[in-house]
């Protein structure tokens, strides 16, 4: 119910109000980017600043992490971090809530594929298929990168930033 209403906010924003969203810390928050490789293998070069979301309250030396990945696909999480705090408040005794924007959303490098962005909710197959490919084809040796190994480790690299032991994800 809470992702198919954030995406139903997501997609109503104008572009510019995403960016702006995107950009701001929510309140009882600190935002700090966790830079990754763009590549974790190292065939491609690059990086990817991951922005984070660490709720303030909930912080504490040897507390697992509570993650929280956004709906979607493609949809960034840190803008829906204050929802989540309350959504979840009922286990910040126990966790330090997380929220980031997984890489190629939000402010963690958003990926634009006109021809994906344009296909709409509903689709059918072919089209899909054929928008996929045409985005994969514009992002060259970086398609790669945006593959769920690399969410992965990107998890990894978040939790070691915020010095948690062990994670939950929530998604």
């Amino acid at each position: 119910m809470l992702a198919a209403t954030a995406l139903a906010v997501t997609m109503a924003m104008t572009p510019a109000a995403a960016a702006a969203q995107a950009d701001r810390c929510p309140d009882g928050f600190d935002c700090p980017t966790v830079t990754v490789p763009l590549d974790h293998s190292g065939a491609v070069p690059g990086t990817v600043g991951l922005r984070v979301a660490r709720h303030r309250a909930s912080m504490g030396a040897g507390k697992p992490a509570l993650i929280e990945l956004a709906g979607g696909p493609g949809q960034a999480a840190v803008p829906f971090a204050a929802e989540f705090a309350r959504q979840f408040a009922f286990a910040l005794s126990r966790y330090q809530l997380v929220v980031f924007d997984q890489r190629g959303t939000g402010a963690s490098g958003a990926l634009t594929c006109p021809t994906l962005q344009q296909t709409g909710e509903f689709v059918d197959f072919d089209r899909s298929v054929q928008a996929t490919a045409a985005c994969g084809a514009l992002l060259g040796p970086r398609a790669g990168a945006y593959a769920t190994a690399a969410s992965v480790e990107d998890i990894e690299a978040v939790r070691r930033a915020v010095g948690a032991e062990k994670v939950a994800l929530i998604g």
